[in-house]
């Protein structure tokens, strides 16, 4: 793979071509492509972008190469209002950063407090349904940060976590 500078003339072509070889090197189909297509403001993809990167839905290097592409676009149109591409490059980066720590911040926050409700629930042996119910309505008062999956996984293991050592040696072995 051949660095170019960022003086360096711009080439579409091959910035375009670059972003989609590395996507499929990488073994993303384009899915989200759709659900993520081009906005109306300058940096709205690069918000846009935080939440599946942050949940694991696309990978960073996919991420910045939908937004150099965005922003080679908008250069070309001539959206960037003198504006030099690089440097819109190099604030939608750090959007996309600050967006997907301010994600991860979430979504831990939430776990944590899922945790917390779940706990005392297991210990006064309540039903797996009421504690998977209790432990959505928590996910979903903080705007849904975690997906179904990963809340069905949280209480699976602090439900087996809340089992007897010799319960757990027996099931994980088994």
């Amino acid at each position: 793979m051949t660095v170019r500078l960022i003086t360096d003339p711009p080439d579409y072509k091959g910035a375009i071509a670059a972003a989609d070889a590395l996507a499929r090197a990488q073994g993303w189909d384009g899915r989200l492509i759709g659900e993520y297509g081009r906005s109306e403001g300058l940096y709205d993809l690069a918000r846009e972008l935080a939440k599946p990167v942050a949940r694991g839905e696309m990978p960073l290097a996919h991420a910045l190469a939908a937004l150099i592409v965005e922003t080679l676009s908008q250069e070309r149109s001539g959206a960037l209002d003198g504006l030099k591409a690089p440097d819109v490059m190099h604030l939608k980066r750090h959007l996309l950063h600050g967006g997907v720590e301010r994600e991860e911040v979430r979504r831990g926050l939430a776990a944590y407090r899922i945790e917390r409700l779940i706990r005392p629930m297991i210990a006064i042996r309540k039903r797996s349904n009421a504690i998977l119910a209790e432990a959505h309505g928590v996910n979903g008062a903080a705007g849904f940060p975690l997906a179904e999956a990963e809340v069905n996984d949280l209480v699976d293991t602090e439900l087996f976590q809340a089992l007897p050592r010799t319960v757990r040696r027996q099931l994980h072995v088994g």
